[in-house]
């Protein structure tokens, strides 16, 4: 770590961790919000981009555009070919980073000024893992996110906090950071040894989901806290890959249009044009279950793995494809996580029911 020129902060070196699928050009915004904040506050940075099968030249795009931070070192571009994997593609980023702690985040983000800033002091005062708010950019409104709410029981996940925890301590009125249970991954932090030594994400999940209460439980279970860093703010655009269509069917023109994620709407008048947008990743419905009884059954155990089981299950009973495709995504699970499941007994320190009864990220004591 270096001593900062213009403050007393000690400042360690970071790597920002870009995993990128056809997302060009707006990842040019994203990289160039990470630089002028790191360089702001004065950080020794490199930025490593890890191409998942992109078909968009982003690649080649980035290594021209930036040719100036190649050539120095600074920007890496770099592939993973292997399949469409959203949290692999960040352990590999991870494991070719030098920094002291790394960013890991979408490539479809804007940084708010001081937010890389805080997290990282935040860290250095108490390590663990970090997120930011987050503002979901739509095209209708904006939510803000401050993490999850667990409600692991019923869907072994959790319900968006759109609001700091009224416990939160505040300072001129501004929330403090402070303890969650799990939060949106579009933008985390954590030391990069520590993130290394506890296995980083689960290689076995499918393209799409499951990864954020897999890793946020394992640093609780590890004994290590998650934070959010509540000043600060990621806004997260909500699609990418934009492109402008023009509207023909008359049924569109007299109803809402949905994205392909499920979560943007907006009315479309005749006559006009509007812009639709696909994910880098996209998920089926066996590849999400599969995903989320892989996360339950590594963090939690066969009990859970079960309890995962058991709400699919429920209400599609007579449907008799559906039960023969579950069981067999569980069999899938039980084989593709047994080495995880059994590292992670051998390194936690309280299991995921102990966890759940003593919460200890209700303890809102100040940084």
């Amino acid at each position: 770590m270096n001593q900062c020129r213009t403050t007393d902060y000690v400042m360690p070196k970071v790597s920002v961790i870009l995993g990128v699928r056809n997302e060009y050009p707006v990842i040019l915004g994203t990289i160039f919000s990470f630089i002028e904040e790191l360089e702001f506050w004065g950080y020794e940075w490199e930025m490593i981009v890890v191409d998942n099968m992109s078909k968009d030249d982003t690649s080649s795009i980035l290594k021209d555009k930036f040719r100036r931070w190649v050539k120095n070192g600074s920007l890496k571009v770099i592939s993973y070919d292997e399949r469409p994997a959203n949290v692999t593609v960040r352990n590999v980023g991870v494991r070719a980073a030098t920094g002291d702690v790394v960013f890991m985040a979408d490539g479809h983000l804007s940084i708010a000024t001081g937010t890389l800033h805080g997290m990282i002091q935040g860290w250095m005062k108490r390590g663990g893992l970090w997120h930011s708010a987050i503002q979901i950019w739509g095209d209708t409104r904006d939510i803000k996110c401050y993490g999850y709410e667990m409600k692991l029981r019923e869907r072994f996940w959790g319900n968006l906090s759109r609001g700091c925890p009224k416990e939160v301590k505040r300072k001129n009125g501004v929330p403090v950071p402070y303890r969650v249970p799990m939060a949106s991954h579009c933008c985390l932090m954590a030391g990069r040894k520590e993130f290394l030594d506890f296995g980083g994400y689960c290689e076995e999940f499918r393209c799409y989901g499951g990864g954020e209460p897999y890793l946020d439980l394992k640093w609780w279970l590890f004994g290590k806290e998650v934070w959010i860093h509540a000043p600060g703010l990621v806004r997260h655009a909500f699609g990418v890959n934009p492109r402008w269509d023009k509207v023909k069917k008359e049924k569109e023109l007299r109803t809402k249009v949905y994205h392909r994620d499920g979560t943007m709407k907006s009315l479309v008048k005749p006559g006009d044009e509007f812009l639709r947008y696909s994910r880098g990743y996209a998920w089926n419905n066996d590849d999400f279950q599969y995903n989320f009884m892989l996360s339950a059954y590594t963090i939690g155990g066969y009990d859970w793995l079960q309890q995962r089981f058991g709400t699919y299950m429920e209400g599609r009973k007579g449907n008799r494809r559906y039960i023969d495709d579950i069981k067999r995504l569980r069999r899938e699970v039980l084989k593709a996580g047994a080495a995880d499941r059994k590292f992670i007994e051998e390194r936690q320190v309280m299991t995921l029911d102990e966890l759940l009864e003593k919460k200890p990220w209700q303890s809102y004591g100040d940084l």
